[in-house]
Parts: structure tokens; sequence; C-alpha cells
């Protein structure tokens, strides 16, 4: 935390399995007082999962808070996990792949005006599909391969629209993209 910023208390006002909820008092760099309501959860972590043909796999699912479909990469809570077996669970539950190679693209912070989740972004290559994966449990209703000329084009036209997702694609395209092409 920045010196310029002082926390005073914090009381847990809100627990479910998933996040909790904290009410904190602070006081800011400009000496004002300030109550905050802070969502804590545990690191994220979000797999761009490339084919021997430099397509990225994607998941489509029904997201209940929007209420719309969403195109999004495949991604999970760590559950108390080192990021890369979550990675490598997240893939598998949500794809049926199994990657022999990982590549770690760093992170970010998911939603920094709202939660203290932080994101870990892995590549994962050399991919191999197998059987017994948890789709539907995951409510995926979809896995489609898209080439990276095809993922700009549904990000411009909004059939790509989902934060993290988007986030994460930036930091590869604007940043990374020659490891899509290794």
């Amino acid at each position: 935390m920045s010196k310029d910023y002082k926390t005073l208390s914090s009381e847990l006002v809100f627990q479910t399995p998933f996040f909790e909820i904290n009410q904190e008092n602070y006081i800011r760099h400009d000496g004002e007082e300030k109550t905050y309501w802070l969502l804590h959860r545990e690191p994220s972590v979000f797999i761009i999962p490339v084919s021997n043909n430099q397509e990225i796999y994607m998941v489509k699912q029904f997201r209940y808070p929007t209420k719309r479909w969403s195109l999004e990469l495949p991604a999970g809570g760590t559950d108390g996990e080192d990021s890369l077996e979550a990675a490598k669970r997240e893939l598998w539950e949500e794809t049926g792949l199994k990657a022999k190679r990982w590549l770690n693209l760093g992170d970010f912070q998911v939603a920094p005006g709202l939660s203290t989740n932080i994101g870990h972004i892995w590549m994962a290559r050399d991919l191999e599909m197998t059987t017994g994966h948890r789709q539907e449990e995951e409510g995926i209703v979809e896995c489609v391969k898209l080439s990276v000329p095809e993922i700009k084009e549904r990000i411009l036209d909004g059939r790509i629209s989902d934060g993290p997702s988007l986030a994460v694609f930036g930091k590869v395209f604007w940043g990374i993209e020659k490891y899509i092409h290794e």
C-alpha cells in the first residue's frame, strides 16, 4: 500500500465460498477519511491455449449476472493452488485439453476499483485433447478455435466482450504476440 494511504479499520461484512466483502475505513493521500467496500478474492488464472495452427481455443457460456452469452478464454480461480497447477486444471475442466508446454505471461489487476483479484496469464502449447473434462458442469456449451485475425474482428464487433479476456488479449496483441507464432 502507498505510504500516502492508511487503513484505519477492516471488518468482514459478507462471505461466500468464492469471495468476501470487507468494509474498510482509511485515510486518503489528501488526509480525508473514507470508507470502501472491498471484494477479496483468491487469484485467478487465464489461459491462452494455442493450437499447432496458431489458433486460440475459447469457450462459450452464459453469464447470469449480465444475462448474455460470452466467448472467453478458459479461466478460473486458483482455489489455493499454485497458478500453473490451477491453469492446468482449468484448461482441462473447460476444454478437455492438456498441454505439454506452458509459458507464464505475467499478471494483471482483474478489477482494481472493486476487487483484490490478480489474474495470472498462462499460454498453453503442444495441446492434446482428452476425455472426461467438466465443460457441462462449468456451463460451457461450446469450445471454438479462432485465428488471431478472427479474434481481433470479434473484439472490434463486440462478439468478444469479456473484460478479462480483452485485458489478456491486449497484453498479447500489443506486447507478446510473437509467442503465439513460436
